[in-house]
């Protein structure tokens, strides 16, 4: 399909040519000045690659065969919803297609409880619900638009088939943008329609109520839609953190207005600008598209989006006001989808290939006339010229860099020489010098290794695992005041990351600080722990008590009992309410009533009051699930641990429950295996800043978070002591090591590890 758009050394002659080359090399000045040229050079390989479909776009509507490509393109929109549905099957039936589906929700209904407590959130197969939205949302008024001008019978009936099919998929994701665009795309369309079928001074009353109730509607269901996603705690969290994005493309653009910090660099230049509370490090955009181009590509981009608009404007109403019959309803339906899309991306950003490719078929479909060819220049043949030998260029560089990524895949086992390699091959990319400097504690000396972290933190001064890791080589040498510093830069990158932690132990184990500076900054660490106050580490000083407990203050009462049932069961038995009336008061009560009073049926129906509260809340069908296994419920139990699981939960495993459950030693073993969550290691700053290359940094194990406590530990040094039992000490090992992994504060795996290696060596 290529050679239809290069042959004889052309490109499909439109009304954008021009504003097109002048984008690419508006892109290719901008990339050379931004902040980091190499990657925002790489970064165009995508959107060249697209323009040059936008060509074959062109170039296949005009030779008269636009009904190829949409045809292609709701094949591909049957193949989403098709996907789509597997995942709600999935959900649904518990047939894991889809991870985290084991368990299908049709396990636990009931005819009291007939239908899921939550709704499925699809995003198969674009990964991303917000990516599926935008992409299904214009589909659905093209869609109506080409089923409205089917000819045939039965291809009318299939085009609304899929029409309603992507619809229901759009809505399923629960995307505020994705029905703001269908609520635009339809408003707009329906207004074309009353614009199409009568003369303006036809317009009479009673013709255009039917078309303003319609309106109304769209837009009163469309509002009610989001103001009812939006009181979801996640939307308004999204909604801070959008919010913090549009500051940070606003501050971009203040500081580089002309050419901005180039394209794809916007995840770069945003680590400068965010307000370190309200921290996503998976974001690579603004979420504005507008905002997104004028931080990336200053004003230079905005002008030349603005001029692309509206040649597309102007071209559009050309064409579709000499157009007749069903070609103008297929205009109109176009053109509106593309309204919608461009609505939608005040508040969300599309680069991804099926989106974009979406946009540009849409965009030529609206500025090019089928079958009709306009006549060629010389110029836009050594333009074309110009981007076939721009394209190689890019395959021949693209070749070398997927070399050194393919030799510096080796250095995630830890091999340093890999990483050297491909920073000989491709020495331009600042990641392989990170993971030099990761790599060389276990490899130099320790002054070696400071040096070479402080250098690479000078190429890449917003690294805050790098800052930490500095920050333990510098408390390894006893340099505490460095450390502080170091960690004050990881803790002004990100508020969420340990720096604020490792501050306060540092400063009060070395008397660095007065009391209240470290009782701030325990408290902040522990407002973005995932089991705040849980590990003994929080107990062992008077300073970190005091955080603990300023923190509770604040807490939810079921979060301060748990805490302080574990540390301190006097002050969790002075929370027990004589009158519970909300749903952490029920679960207080029925919590002390399980362990204290040791009478499960009370606690089941105190559980199941916190229940009726919060239907949602996953924590609570565990703690019944505990209760009901106390009064020999057990199916009542296995039900409230699978909707446990499904919901997910925060302070409860459900794992650990299951194995009072279990039936076999296999099943107990498998149990106890996966007793906790697993560790997730953070990949998005390499991943983000470096084009989806992936590095593997981790925090050494003296600056991590501590962990939920023994007690939650405990399946797992039930397992090492299972694997003692049987003789095998080295798993035995393992399981002590990977405690230590998840938890590096358990004292206990500490003792029991060095234990059993010095009985290994003297063996």
């Amino acid at each position: 399909m290529a050679g239809l758009a290069i042959k004889r050394w052309r490109v499909a002659t439109n009304a954008l040519n021009w504003l097109v080359f002048s984008t690419v090399i508006a892109w290719f000045v901008s990339a050379l000045f931004s902040l980091d040229p190499r990657m925002s050079l790489e970064a165009l390989w995508l959107p060249l690659t697209h323009l040059t479909i936008f060509f074959i776009f062109v170039d296949l509507i005009q030779r008269g065969r636009q009904r190829l490509i949409f045809e292609a393109q709701f094949l591909l929109a049957a193949v989403v919803v098709l996907m789509a549905g597997m995942q709600f099957i999935s959900w649904f039936f518990g047939l894991g297609f889809v991870p985290g589906t084991r368990i299908g929700w049709i396990q636990v209904l009931t005819p009291q409880s007939p239908l899921p407590l939550v709704p499925p959130k699809l995003y198969m197969p674009l990964g991303v619900s917000t990516w599926l939205a935008a992409y299904t949302a214009p589909l659905v008024i093209v869609l109506v638009g080409w089923a409205m001008t089917m000819r045939r019978r039965d291809y009318r009936i299939a085009i609304w088939v899929l029409a309603s099919a992507v619809f229901f998929i759009m809505l399923m994701t629960f995307s505020r943008g994705g029905i703001i665009s269908i609520a635009a795309s339809a408003t707009v369309f329906g207004g074309l329609q009353l614009v199409q079928r009568f003369d303006v001074r036809q317009l009479t009353l009673k013709r255009t109520l039917p078309f303003v109730v319609a309106g109304i509607l769209v837009v009163v269901g469309a509002g009610s839609g989001i103001l009812f996603l939006s009181r979801n705690e996640g939307h308004a969290a999204g909604d801070e953190l959008r919010r913090d994005l549009w500051n940070s493309a606003f501050g971009a653009t203040r500081d580089y207005p002309v050419m901005g910090v180039g394209p794809g660099l916007f995840a770069r230049a945003y680590r400068q600008y965010r307000n370190p509370e309200f921290v996503d490090d998976r974001l690579s955009s603004s979420h504005n598209f507008y905002l997104n181009t004028a931080a990336e590509t200053g004003i230079v981009g905005l002008v030349i989006c603005g001029g692309l608009g509206f040649v597309i404007l102007r071209t559009w109403w050309g064409l579709w006001r000499n157009a007749v019959g069903g070609r103008k309803v297929r205009l109109a339906a176009t053109f509106a989808a593309l309204v919608g899309l461009g609505v939608q991306s005040f508040f969300d950003m599309f680069v991804m290939t099926p989106i974009a490719l979406l946009i540009l078929l849409l965009v030529a479909y609206c500025i090019t006339e089928p079958g009709k060819r306009l006549p060629r220049s010389r110029v836009l043949r050594l333009a074309t010229v110009g981007l076939v030998i721009l394209l190689m260029g890019f395959g021949v560089g693209l070749l070398q860099s997927d070399w050194a990524m393919a030799t510096f895949s080796h250095s995630l086992d830890g091999d340093i020489a890999a990483a050297q390699e491909a920073h000989t091959i491709d020495p331009t990319i600042r990641l392989y010098e990170l993971q030099i400097a990761y790599l060389s504690t276990a490899s130099t000396d320790m002054a070696d290794s400071i040096d070479e972290y402080e250098r690479v933190l000078t190429l890449e001064p917003t690294w805050d695992t790098g800052w930490i890791n500095l920050a333990a080589l510098h408390e390894q040498t006893g340099d505490f005041d460095a450390a502080l510093g170091d960690l004050e830069r990881a803790f002004a990158i990100n508020h969420g990351n340990v720096g604020a932690l490792n501050w306060s132990r540092i400063a009060e184990e070395n008397h660095l600080a007065d009391d209240t500076a470290i009782v701030d900054r325990y408290v902040t660490a522990l407002r973005y722990h995932q089991w705040p106050g849980m590990a003994d580490f929080w107990w062992e000083t008077p300073l970190r008590q005091q955080a603990v407990e300023q923190y509770l203050s604040g807490a939810e009462l079921d979060a301060q009992y748990r805490v302080y049932w574990a540390h301190d069961p006097l002050k969790a038995y002075a929370l027990v309410p004589s009158n519970p009336a909300t749903a952490p008061e029920w679960w207080v009560k029925g919590e002390y009533t399980l362990t204290v009073g040791q009478n499960a049926r009370d606690a089941l129906v105190a559980f199941g009051e916190a229940i009726s509260h919060a239907r949602t809340t996953g924590d609570y069908y565990a703690a019944r699930a505990r209760a009901a296994i106390a009064a020999g419920e057990m199916e009542m139990a296995k039900r409230d641990l699978d909707i446990a699981q499904l919901l997910g939960t925060v302070w409860e495993f459900p794992n650990s429950v299951r194995i009072q459950l279990a039936s076999s030693t296999d099943e107990v073993h498998e149990l106890r295996v996966d007793a906790l969550p697993p560790r997730i290691i953070d990949q998005n700053f390499e991943g983000v800043l470096y084009g989806g290359r992936v590095a593997g940094f981790e925090l050494v194990p003296s600056m991590r978070s501590p962990g939920p406590g023994h007690a939650a530990m405990q399946p797992w040094y039930d397992l090492a002591q299972e694997y003692l039992n049987d003789g095998l000490v080295d798993r035995a090992l393992n399981v002590y090591r990977a405690i230590l992994d998840f938890a590096p504060d358990e004292a206990t795996a500490h003792r029991l590890l060095n234990q059993l290696s010095s009985v290994g060596q003297g063996a």
